[in-house]
């Protein structure tokens, strides 16, 4: 069973957006027993493809990439009015997802980075005592030099954003977050304490680049010293400074 002509023009017309045009498909007909099949590939990247199979019973299937939330996704519909809508909607669908690969892009290479930075953390902490809980002085401790380190941040913060509600909204982040790590003290081994800690400074350091470098070393003078001695600097891309920034940990 083949397409009629009225049908195919009228999906192929539908493919002519302002944004697309129907030379920018291969628009395929096949068949499958009695069903008629049209395939809609988009010529420059063939990822993006519908397929409209018309069974002789009256039945739509269609198959689209991308789908509104997955990739793929299926779905029926009853005439042809229906398969056109479906061909309108596919193609915003493309549109958007066209427009977002390169922010997409920026975020998988982030992500790839994230992962190569805490698959190092990680090797960091397997080099001390990781399964053991802080003893109450060290979580004490700690919680003191967390305090001082949101202190010194929230100076180098204001030096850093010049927009008052950003930097609102960063301090407002900031307290949280060491308030958590605070809790985490009493709750968590050290090793997945370091490994909390040492992402949030990672994080800290993508959303205040300044702020964090202005710090040099601070962050780190956190960590107790047996776990601090096999911690790789580098990996938070931090130096380690000399001014009195860096004496958090001390008295």
């Amino acid at each position: 069973m083949a397409l009629n002509t009225a049908t195919k023009i009228k999906f192929q017309q539908a493919l002519d957006t302002g944004v697309f045009s129907s030379e920018d498909f291969e628009f395929l007909e096949s068949q499958s027993y009695d069903d008629a099949v049209i395939s809609i590939i988009y010529r420059f990247n063939k990822k993006y493809k519908m397929s409209i199979t018309i069974g002789s019973n009256g039945v739509i299937e269609i198959e689209q990439s991308p789908g509104s939330i997955l990739d793929k996704e299926n779905h029926s519909k009853k005439d042809t009015w229906g398969v056109i809508t479906s061909i309108k909607n596919w193609l915003d669908l493309m549109e958007t997802d066209m427009n977002l690969s390169p922010s997409n892009r920026i975020l998988e290479e982030k992500h790839k980075i994230f992962e190569e930075t805490l698959k190092r953390i990680e090797s960091s902490v397997d080099k001390i005592d990781k399964d053991v809980l802080f003893t109450s002085s060290e979580s004490k401790e700690l919680a003191i030099r967390l305090t001082k380190l949101e202190e010194t941040f929230k100076v180098k913060l204001e030096e850093e954003h010049q927009d008052k509600n950003k930097l609102n909204q960063e301090m407002a982040n900031l307290s949280k977050e060491i308030e958590l790590l605070k809790n985490q003290l009493d709750s968590f081994t050290k090793g997945n304490w370091v490994k909390a800690f040492t992402t949030k400074v990672y994080t800290w350091s993508r959303r205040n680049p300044n702020t964090v470098k202005a710090l040099g070393g601070a962050a780190l003078e956190m960590l107790p010293p047996d776990i601090k001695e096999h911690f790789p600097v580098e990996i938070l891309h931090l130096e380690e400074g000399t001014s009195s920034d860096n004496n958090i940990g001390s008295e």
